[in-house]
């Protein structure tokens, strides 16, 4: 029996503007019905501590994908993020193969 494993690569590039940033990312689940799946995020400081993007991609366990993130900063170490990268399978159930979202809390040191 083998267990899958997730292989991942992204670049991000942050504008001259400071609040826009762009991020491109390739990954692949071997052992697994996941196809290769490319991807690409655009970032946008709205505020000092809020951040919106949209999530465009191809591949994984479905084929076109797009989707919606948004981030909250706050206490100066603590990240709040709500995002559904695959936000096209919910409107569009009947050819969309994948559906999901997360939520994370996370604290830099």
């Amino acid at each position: 029996y083998k267990l899958p494993a997730q292989i991942s690569i992204s670049y991000r590039k942050q504008m001259p503007d400071e609040i826009t940033s762009l991020t491109i990312g390739l990954d692949h689940t071997i052992f697994s019905s996941y196809l290769p799946h490319g991807w690409f995020r655009a970032d946008r400081l709205i505020h000092k501590r809020h951040e919106a993007g949209i999530i465009l991609g191809y591949g994984g366990y479905t084929l076109w994908q797009a989707g919606l993130s948004y981030s909250l900063n706050f206490c100066k170490s603590w990240i709040f993020t709500i995002q559904s990268p695959v936000l096209s399978g919910w409107l569009n159930r009947k050819s969309g193969r994948a559906q999901g979202a997360f939520v994370s809390l996370s604290k830099y040191l």
